[in-house]
């Protein structure tokens, strides 16, 4: 706005000689030099007396500019322009925008100053987090007087509890505490007792999964007598205890039973349930949901064909003790029931055994043998329960047709002092060597006491004798 004042009011402007520091000439009328902004005459106002009298310390003194020129008495005078605009401000009393311009360090009886944090960027999932030992971003706490209150926020002053939080940072707590570990898997076993003219054909189909033995002889030549003797340890009635010698044993579709009492220990399922552990009779023949079949868990009646073929095939209808309390007939489940159980794995008993090669029920599709057994082995070896630590025996209990399509023809007596043929048997395990043999001269009992010793109970029957070799499976590595 222009000066209206009388002209006799103002000042004469005179001539006040050159500018002591760029030598251009003034006037009295003039407070700065038009050429390089020095200050002419004495300050109206010193801005270091006002903070004193404000009680703000002082700020530091800026260095002088050390070239010569124009560059830093222009500089000089603007600083001097803003010290003497900031105490004005600070005389005037504004409000607390004004003070928010003086950032001061806090004492130690004061809190922390809050760090600011920007709301418009939110980082992604995937960027990484910085550590807490990082505070190159977050140790400059001051707020300047440009910050705009929509895009800075003060966060929460951080309190130091001297609990370490790099752990909310993906850093490295140190801390030694560990969560408990989830209970180990306990062993279990599945044996497959096979029978039938394609038994041969179905060991090689899984042969190279495992360890094939080649010593391993049966005990009679009849499948109930081998099948028997898997699960109670036992020698049948007659049959000689040195490996690779037997006798014969009641035709096929008589009942042979065993009484446990006569035997040093118990059978395996007897073991097993003292030792608070499970087993399960799997029969291919059992339909799925019905009650165990006539035959398979007691003598069968007279004139059934189809009771006599089974009865001569199971083994838990032929232990006394099992028949008690009908503990044979609650542990008898289908083949499909097999499969149920290992997807499952609760209801996946310690010791599974399971018949294969007999005619299929009604509602069930035929399957050759080598493929029942092949599947059968393939669901068991995906398992979490076998590869932590279980055990698969396929062994061969008998060579005749538990299920012709014709008559079968009567057969030829056996020489008991003749030595039966090997029985064609592999034995998976997850830390075996795969594709190898183990050739020791054995019988029946040492896939007991395998059987046995993997669960942690006492081989039952004779299966710990000293004349039943325990097998030791090759090792993966060697």
């Amino acid at each position: 706005m222009a000066d209206e004042r009388p002209r006799d009011d103002v000042a004469p402007d005179e001539p006040a000689g050159p500018c002591r520091s760029c030598g251009v000439p003034t006037t009295t009328a003039q407070r700065y030099c038009l050429g390089c902004g020095e200050l002419l005459g004495a300050r109206r106002l010193d801005p270091l007396a006002v903070l004193r009298d404000q009680g703000v310390p002082a700020p530091a003194p800026v260095p002088a500019a050390a070239p010569a020129g124009r560059a830093a008495p222009m500089a000089a005078a603007v600083a001097a322009i803003a010290v003497a605009g900031l105490a004005g401000s600070l005389v005037a009393g504004g409000g607390e925008g004004a003070r928010a311009a003086v950032v001061t360090r806090p004492t130690a009886a004061a809190a922390p100053a809050p760090a600011p944090t920007t709301t418009a960027a939110k980082p992604s999932a995937s960027a990484p987090v910085p550590s807490s030992s990082d505070t190159s971003a977050s140790d400059d706490t001051s707020l300047t007087a440009d910050a705009a209150p929509a895009e800075v926020t003060a966060a929460p002053a951080a309190t130091d509890t001297g609990t370490d939080t790099s752990a909310d940072t993906g850093g490295d707590t140190g801390d030694d505490t560990t969560t408990p570990d989830e209970p180990a898997i306990p062993p279990h076993v599945w044996l497959l007792a096979i029978e039938g003219p394609r038994a041969q054909e179905a060991v090689d189909r899984v042969a190279e999964q495992g360890v094939r033995l080649t010593g391993v002889r049966p005990v009679s030549a009849d499948t109930i007598g081998n099948a028997t003797t898997l699960v109670t340890g036992n020698l049948p009635a007659g049959a000689a205890a040195a490996p690779g010698t037997t006798t014969t044993t009641p035709a096929a579709g008589t009942t042979t039973t065993v009484d446990p009492s006569a035997a040093p220990t118990a059978s395996l399922p007897e073991e097993l349930t003292a030792a608070d552990q499970t087993w399960r009779s799997y029969v291919d023949v059992q339909p799925g949901g019905a009650d165990a079949l006539p035959g398979a868990c007691a003598d069968p009646p007279a004139g059934d064909a189809a009771a006599a073929a089974l009865a001569a095939r199971t083994p838990f209808g032929r232990i006394t003790a099992l028949r008690t309390d009908d503990l044979c007939a609650k542990g008898t489940a289908s083949l499909e029931t097999l499969g149920n159980d290992v997807s499952s794995g609760d209801s996946l008993p310690s010791f599974s055994y399971a018949t294969l090669g007999g005619c299929a029920p009604p509602e069930r599709t035929v399957v050759a043998l080598p493929d029942q057994v092949s599947d059968t082995v393939t669901a068991i070896t995906e398992s979490t329960e076998y590869q932590e630590s279980g055990v698969v025996i396929v062994t061969t209990v008998g060579a005749a047709d538990p299920c012709p399509t014709t008559p079968a023809a009567p057969a030829a007596p056996v020489d008991p002092a003749a030595a039966l043929p090997p029985a064609p048997t592999v034995v998976l395990r997850a830390d075996a060597k795969a594709g190898s043999s183990l050739d020791v001269a054995t019988d029946l009992r040492s896939l007991t006491r395998l059987a046995a010793s993997t669960l942690g109970v006492d081989p039952p029957g004779t299966s710990g004798a000293d004349d039943v070799p325990a097998l030791e499976l090759p090792a993966a590595g060697g």
